[in-house]
């Protein structure tokens, strides 16, 4: 986590039920400083969308073509892949606090919003994280099913996503940036790791949220890709 962090979610579970994922959903992380770190999480329902863009996001595994291999590395699951007005479920950020497993124990973090789409109060939450295998980790916690409004235990399944060099980056990039003015009842953050970049904005009762990829010129204009995606509060 040298740069920060860049996870992307395989799906969801919510016990006993049978894991899925309906939305695209993306948690880029700011490095670890001072046991802190900053993050941004946006996830956006794929439930409506064509259905050339949900068996691509399904067919986790395909490759981005191209010269450079750590950008082959990405799966079929891009952004590109979510259609315009796409409807948003969830977007929170703040701090991350993270806990390593000691004495058995699993580790474990703690997410601070200081933006959430879904209240203007702060909250939090809390998940335990589980190595798997393949290198993806598992996250155990207990939280609001938006579906049936009721607190319910649930697993989540990450895959971390390469930091790549962007445009004439000489190294790999990091950079969040905050507003919080309380008498004005704006507050948000906004970080750009490596390729990607997404932000939310909460003014009063108004959310904005926006999330970007960026792609070499020539690919973007072959593939005919949008690196930026207008999303609507459900």
């Amino acid at each position: 986590m040298e740069f920060g962090n860049i996870s992307r979610r395989r799906h969801i579970r919510w016990l006993p039920s049978e894991p899925e994922e309906p939305t695209s959903t993306l948690v880029l992380t700011s490095r670890l400083k001072n046991g802190t770190c900053f993050y941004v999480d946006l996830r956006v329902l794929i439930d409506e969308a064509p259905h050339e863009i949900k068996k691509a996001s399904e067919a986790v595994g395909d490759v981005v073509t191209g010269d450079n291999d750590e950008l082959s590395k990405q799966t079929s699951l891009d952004l590109d892949l979510v259609p315009p007005n796409a409807v948003l479920e969830w977007a929170f950020a703040g701090s991350s606090v993270p806990s390593p497993a000691v004495d058995g124990k699993p580790a474990r973090t703690k997410w601070n919003h200081w933006v959430d789409s879904r209240t203007v109060e702060h909250d939090q939450d809390e998940g335990d994280m589980y190595p798997l295998p393949d290198g993806d980790t598992l996250e155990k916690g207990s939280m609001t099913n938006p579906k049936t409004g009721v607190m319910t235990d649930y697993e989540e399944v990450w895959t971390d996503l390469d930091a790549i060099l962007v445009g004439a980056d000489t190294v790999r990039k990091c950079i969040v940036m905050k507003i919080e003015e309380e008498e004005s009842h704006v507050s948000g953050l906004i970080i750009r790791l490596g390729q990607f970049c997404q932000g939310i904005l909460r003014v009063r009762g108004d959310v904005s949220v926006e999330r970007w990829q960026w792609f070499r010129e020539g690919e973007f204009d072959a593939k005919g890709r949008n690196p930026s995606v207008a999303i609507e509060k459900d």
